[in-house]
């Protein structure tokens, strides 16, 4: 990166400011840094929801509060791809699915989402709201027993993980004068012998975002993906090659593996391949990872 300007806004993402919101918004940085960096505009591609209207203040990028210091003042040594990670960290926006979600733990609330940024498809580079799961949403069924060939899987297995848990988690945001820290428990995991979630020990974890700035948007998210211990399936079918992460899969007939039915999966890994083609036809083969996102009535 060339030298930058500082990307400051006017806005205390946190709401604790009654200074009115001006200065540079995430999309406008955002796409100021690609195109410094050669990414013509015609790829940079703005979900609608990225804007004052839907992030409310949260549009705007965090200022700092200490004298002589400027935030995402950007030297030549630093990456576009860091610079992209630390404008698009620093802010949030309310929840798209449920503005009070509770989550596992102590009555702590989700009101609040982040947002992701990555390359599509077709070369674009994206910016967009954060995953968020709409309870009852998917977009396709496994079902031991269907009789339509298409939707057949070859194979499935199923498995908890508990690489990333966490059930003690603390987070800070910002630095100095201007940091923020939230601290997420699930005490029932520890002490409460009779929990489906219990595991009997602490499992602590504390994360820094000195360029962050929406503390709830960075907290209520890593806690989310953190604190499940994820029930996690892959399969392996000859069909449905429009399968791709992020899409959801319901799961039905699979009591034998202790699914519940209606259980609801997000795809988070997919690996496919084409063989046979020397023969003139190829046969499609794809593996699919998934998490489970929504437990299924039991």
């Amino acid at each position: 990166m060339y030298w930058h300007s500082s990307y400051e806004g006017l806005n205390d993402a946190n709401g604790a400011s009654a200074r009115q919101s001006s200065g540079w918004n995430v999309e406008s940085a955002f796409r100021h840094i690609l195109n410094r960096a050669g990414v013509p505009s015609d790829l940079i591609d703005v979900h609608s929801d990225v804007s004052f209207a839907g992030m409310g203040s949260g549009y705007y990028l965090p200022s700092s509060t200490s004298r002589g210091h400027r935030r995402f003042e950007f030297s030549p040594d630093t990456s576009p791809v860091a610079a992209l990670d630390a404008i698009v960290a620093s802010v949030g926006m309310p929840s798209g699915v449920v503005p009070n979600k509770p989550l596992p733990g102590d009555g702590g609330v989700k009101t609040r989402r982040g947002l992701r940024w990555g390359v599509n498809a077709s070369g674009s580079v994206f910016l967009e709201p954060a995953y968020e799961h709409q309870p009852g949403r998917y977009q396709w069924t496994i079902d031991d027993d269907t009789a339509v060939v298409e939707d057949w899987v070859a194979s499935l297995r199923s498995a908890r993980g508990l690489s990333d848990f966490t059930n003690l988690l603390h987070v800070m945001a910002g630095e100095g004068v201007d940091a923020t820290v939230r601290n997420f428990s699930d005490s029932n995991s520890w002490n409460n012998t009779t929990a489906e979630r219990f595991i009997g020990d602490i499992w602590e974890k504390f994360m820094s975002f000195p360029d962050g700035a929406d503390i709830n948007a960075i907290g209520e998210q890593l806690w989310e993906e953190l604190s499940y211990m994820h029930w996690l399936i892959s399969f392996r079918m000859d069909h449905q090659p429009w399968i791709v992460p992020d899409n959801e899969i319901r799961v039905m007939g699979l009591s034998n593996m202790d699914i519940p039915d209606q259980s609801i999966f997000r795809v988070i890994r997919k690996n496919w391949a084409l063989t046979n083609m020397a023969e003139g036809s190829g046969r499609y083969t794809q593996t699919v990872d998934a998490v489970m996102v929504q437990e299924g009535p039991t």
